[in-house]
């Protein structure tokens, strides 16, 4: 399953939520850029919007996030997918024509919630537009304010996973694996520029790892000072990491 590893345009659409999705609004940090609405006349984020709620769509996405899943946490066999509970769209759409009901060119980070043997966790997909059919990879699981940039750059990553690697001895990457993320606390508000860029502010994460098969957490401080991102990461003790599994149980 690929899992990727500031983009400069956003925008966030609203899309109808089934009742099963709805969670309680996480307190973590946006720090994707939000963009101007659309120019008047363009019915391409319409568009869009429609192919994003096809059964099609639907269908490839999910079993993409249900695959992923299986990866991080192959003892529960019983996951689900609950619904959409997050839209961002990173590059404007573009169609090849006016015909057209697949975008060839675009991106957007799509968020799904599951059902993963009780505990609610959010997936986050990001989807590049093709003209054949859309890459679908996914980003890191849960609450994370890294951006998918960051992602898949590795920063904040890198220093999580080298303090998990650390602290459990397991020297085999592949099974060293995020199974979620939480937004622990906002440390300083976040301050963009006149752009919609964060430029300044500071928060906590908090990172459930499985490392060779054990639990493990780790505490992720992310810093922005003038646009650039400084990680600290620090392993937690291992109640921590269960109060943060506790946390997000429904």
């Amino acid at each position: 399953m690929r899992r990727l590893g500031l983009v400069a345009a956003t925008a966030v659409l609203s899309l109808a939520l089934p009742a099963a999705a709805q969670q309680k609004q996480s307190h973590a940090p946006n720090t994707e850029t939000v963009v101007p609405a659309a120019p008047e006349g363009d019915s391409n984020m319409n568009r869009l919007i429609a192919y994003a709620a096809t059964p099609e769509y639907f269908k490839s996405v999910s079993t993409v996030v249900l695959g992923g899943d299986h990866d991080l946490a192959p003892e529960c066999t019983t996951t689900k997918v609950l619904g959409r509970v997050g839209f961002i769209v990173l590059k404007y759409p573009e169609f090849s024509d006016a015909q057209a009901t697949v975008p060839a060119n675009g991106r957007w980070k799509d968020q799904y919630a599951i059902d993963r043997c009780g505990v609610h966790v959010t997936h986050n997909v990001l989807v590049d537009a093709a003209p054949d059919a859309p890459h679908v990879g996914l980003l890191l699981p849960g609450e994370t304010g890294l951006t998918a940039e960051m992602q898949m750059k590795g920063q904040g990553v890198a220093e999580a996973y080298g303090a998990a690697v650390k602290a459990s001895g397991c020297q085999d990457p592949a099974q060293v694996m995020v199974t979620n993320t939480r937004h622990d606390k906002m440390l300083e508000e976040l301050k963009p520029d006149e752009k919609g860029r964060v430029m300044s502010g500071k928060w906590r994460e908090n990172w459930s790892f499985r490392a060779c098969g054990k639990p493990l957490a780790v505490a992720l401080t992310v810093s922005i000072n003038g646009g650039a991102a400084s990680f600290e990461a620090k392993p937690m003790e291992i109640k921590a990491e269960g109060k943060a599994k506790a946390a997000t149980k429904k």
